[in-house]
C-alpha cells in the first residue's frame, strides 16, 4: 500500500476496522468470526493483486525496426555475450576460465578508457 497517500489508507483501514467488527457496533458473534477469518484470506489476495499488477499498458502491435545505433549495440552486446559465456563456467573451481574472462572485460574496459 506504499503507492497510496496516508489519507487514503487511513480510509481503508476504517473501513477494515468497521467491516470486521472491531469497534462497537451491534453484529452477531457469527458475522463477526466469518468477517475475521476472512480478513487474512482478503489480505493475501489483494497483496497478490498489487504485486502482480504493473503501471502503465502494455505494448501491443508489431514494434517497429531498430535504427542502425541499435544493431550496432545489439551485435556488439551480442559478441561481448558469447566471448563471456564461451569460456565456460567462470568461478572459483574453474579458476582459469575466471582469469580469461577477467582479460577480457579489462581490455574491453581500457579500449572504453574508463
Amino acid at each position: 500500500m506504499t503507492f497510496l497517500s496516508t489519507p487514503t489508507k487511513i480510509a481503508w483501514f476504517r473501513r477494515l476496522h468497521l467491516w470486521t467488527g472491531c469497534c462497537r457496533q451491534s453484529r452477531t458473534k457469527p458475522e463477526i468470526n466469518i468477517k475475521i477469518r476472512l480478513c487474512p484470506v482478503l489480505f493475501k489476495f489483494y497483496r497478490a493483486v498489487i504485486m502482480i499488477l504493473m503501471p502503465g499498458k502494455s505494448y501491443r502491435g508489431t514494434l517497429p525496426p531498430l535504427t542502425r545505433h541499435q544493431e550496432e549495440l545489439s551485435d556488439r552486446l551480442r559478441q561481448d555475450v558469447e566471448a563471456i559465456a564461451g569460456t565456460g563456467e567462470h568461478n572459483y573451481i574453474y579458476y582459469d576460465n575466471l582469469l580469461k574472462t577477467e582479460a577480457y572485460l579489462e581490455a574491453f574496459t581500457f579500449a572504453l578508457e574508463l
